[in-house]
């Protein structure tokens, strides 16, 4: 218990930011 929790957070809100902007691009571009 240590890095590895905050390693695994990191990857998780990574992982919930470029899947959030992929969402939000291909949002606009249907709007559009």
């Amino acid at each position: 218990v240590g890095t590895d929790i905050w390693i695994a957070l990191a990857w998780c809100v990574g992982i919930l930011a470029i899947a959030y902007a992929f969402a939000m691009t291909t949002y606009r571009r249907k709007i559009s």
